[in-house]
């Protein structure tokens, strides 16, 4: 006998027995996985509030009879609703089935526990290099990116005292733009849970798996998680990276940020250490006061960075280099520039540019 109340409280779902019986009086394994596949697939559409496409999944068994055998049987018993429509047709599962083995309350909770999960950063290991994904789909094409996989191990964590300190003005920049919803759960009432849950949790994440695009680039899979630092700025300003011993170039990287970061574009890379390290003698910051004054927090990445650097500089006899920082790709133009600069000054026999290819596993 299978205990409903435990599966749903654990935000499981088995298919009807009785119902995959009638459907599937042979034992066929083909069908019993296709429709698992399609009951898992709807009680996740459940959990997050959405419906499941019918035509989709009408085309996926490829067999009308016993698609619509088993939208019958689960639709008499009181398991689904199926709408049709002149230019859409879909399936939700009823509350109105679960509400017999757990109430309301309790049926929320265990929404709000699969899209705070959903939504949540890990810690996954990366495997994949050679995935493309094309058209939604993911296929091995050839092109191969080592190094978006590597990235994709590393660990990182978030600045617990900077993220409290500007956690009301986080959220507004991370919720902003999103529509009103109608949901018993919305979207931002996530987000206001996992940034509170980020505020004061030292949990070691990674980037996790990367697909690639057509045209080389990276996909990461985190950045479909609240507050990736792939597609937020205020979650890359927060990033505490393993603490690393800086080299002079390393010094100069941190100052060059500081220009970055202010907007000084430089006439060089030396105009630009000298601006940041002058920068950093004033505490040279955006102003918050502004920022509250206008309701647009689109720079308070740039004033987060700042507070840290200017910290960590302070402090970095004790604690290392914790704070990541990206560099505009001037200064990648400026380094292949000065390295093009050493080959021709090394008496190297290839004297132009197009003699020199750049491996394209060097991602």
């Amino acid at each position: 006998m299978v205990d409903r109340r435990a599966e749903i409280l654990n935000g499981e779902l088995s298919f009807p027995v009785q119902i995959m019986e009638i459907l599937n009086p042979d034992n066929n394994q083909e069908v019993k996985i296709l429709v698992e596949e399609f009951w898992n697939n709807l009680w996740h559409n459940h959990l997050r509030e959405k419906s499941c496409d019918s035509i989709t999944w009408l085309c996926k068994f490829d067999n009308a009879n016993l698609f619509n055998n088993m939208l019958m049987h689960l639709s008499k018993a009181g398991w689904i609703t199926s709408t049709v429509d002149n230019n859409y047709a879909f399936i939700v599962l009823n509350d109105s089935k679960l509400l017999k083995w757990v109430d309301k309350d309790e049926l929320m909770n265990v929404k709000f526990k699969y899209k705070f999960l959903k939504y949540r950063l890990q810690a996954t290991k990366s495997t994949l290099s050679d995935i493309v994904q094309i058209n939604g789909k993911h296929v091995p094409t050839g092109l191969i990116r080592e190094g978006f996989m590597k990235a994709g191990n590393s660990t990182f964590t978030y600045d617990t005292k900077y993220l409290q300190k500007y956690l009301h003005h986080i959220a507004e920049n991370v919720k902003k733009g999103l529509a009103a919803s109608t949901k018993d759960i919305t979207y931002q009432e996530i987000v206001d849970e996992l940034l509170n849950y980020y505020s004061v949790d030292g949990t070691e994440y990674t980037l996790g798996n990367c697909y690639i695009d057509s045209r080389g680039r990276s996909i990461f899979q985190c950045s479909k998680k609240v507050f990736n630092p792939v597609s937020c700025k205020d979650a890359r300003a927060l990033l505490v990276c393993k603490a690393e011993e800086l080299t002079n170039d390393g010094w100069n990287c941190i100052y060059a940020a500081i220009s970055e970061l202010l907007g000084y574009r430089g006439k060089n890379i030396e105009d630009k250490i000298k601006y940041g390290q002058s920068m950093y003698i004033l505490r040279e910051l955006p102003s918050l006061e502004e920022m509250e004054f206008n309701e647009d927090y689109e720079d308070l990445h740039v004033r987060i960075w700042l507070e840290r650097i200017y910290e960590n500089i302070d402090t970095y006899e004790q604690t290392g280099w914790y704070v990541a920082i990206e560099l505009d790709r001037d200064l990648s133009s400026i380094n292949f520039s000065n390295c093009w600069k050493l080959l021709r000054a090394s008496g190297t026999k290839r004297n132009n540019p197009e003699d020199w290819t750049i491996s394209s596993q060097a991602a």
